[in-house]
C-alpha cells in the first residue's frame, strides 16, 4: 500500500515538475538570447564602420565609439575631454548615411589631434572664409553647420563618403576638388605619423 501511494504522488508531481522546468528553461533562454543579440542601431553602427572609406583606426586608436538608437536632433556627438564618439541611428537611415555620420564625427576628433591653428587657418581660406569665422560653435548645444570645424568635418564626410547625404554646413558648398585634395593630404600624412 505504501509503495501504490508513493508511486501514485510521485506520478501526480511529473506534470508539475515537467511544468516548472521547461518554465525555467524558456525564461533561461529568453534571457540568454536578449544578451546574445545585439539591438538594432549597434548591428545598423557595425555595418557602417565597414561603410567607412577611411581608416580610421590608426589615428583615433583612443577614442570610443557608442551607437544608440535614435534621438530628435542629433545624429552625431564628439566629447573631445572624454574622447568618445556617440551616433544616434534612426530607423530608415542606411548603414552608407551612418557612415557619412561617423565620418563627420571622426573628423572632430581628428581636428582635435591633428589640426594646429595654422591649419585651421589654411582651411578657412582654402574655403574662402575670413580667419575671424569661429572654429567652434558659439554656445554648448548649437550646431557645428555655422563653424570652421563644423565645415571642415562636413567636408572630410563628403570627400570620404560622397553625397550620400545633404551636405550641411552653412559656411559653404560641398568641398572642391582642390579642398578635397587637401583633405585628402592631411589624411594621408596623420597615417603615416
Amino acid at each position: 500500500m505504501k509503495r501504490h501511494l508513493l508511486s501514485s504522488a510521485a506520478s501526480s508531481l511529473l506534470p508539475v515538475m515537467f511544468l516548472f522546468c521547461a518554465a525555467q528553461v524558456a525564461a533561461f533562454a529568453r534571457t540568454n538570447h536578449s544578451v546574445q543579440t545585439p539591438p538594432a542601431y549597434e548591428v545598423a553602427g557595425s555595418q557602417a564602420l565597414k561603410e567607412l572609406n577611411w581608416n580610421w583606426q590608426p589615428i583615433i586608436h583612443n577614442w570610443s565609439v557608442r551607437f544608440h538608437a535614435g534621438r530628435q536632433g542629433y545624429l552625431g556627438l564628439t566629447d573631445l575631454q572624454k574622447q568618445r564618439i556617440d551616433i544616434w541611428i534612426r530607423r530608415k537611415q542606411t548603414p552608407q548615411e551612418v557612415a557619412a555620420t561617423l565620418a563627420h564625427e571622426f573628423a572632430h576628433a581628428f581636428d582635435r589631434l591633428y589640426l594646429t591653428p595654422g591649419l585651421r587657418a589654411q582651411w578657412l581660406a582654402a574655403r574662402g572664409l575670413s580667419t575671424n569665422t569661429p572654429w567652434y560653435p558659439q554656445c554648448r548645444d548649437c550646431s557645428d553647420y555655422r563653424s570652421g570645424a563644423g565645415d571642415f568635418a562636413e567636408s572630410v564626410s563628403w570627400t570620404l563618403q560622397g553625397s550620400v547625404m545633404k551636405f550641411r554646413s552653412r559656411l559653404g558648398p560641398p568641398p572642391n576638388i582642390s579642398q578635397q585634395a587637401l583633405i585628402d593630404q592631411w589624411l594621408s600624412s596623420a597615417t603615416r605619423q
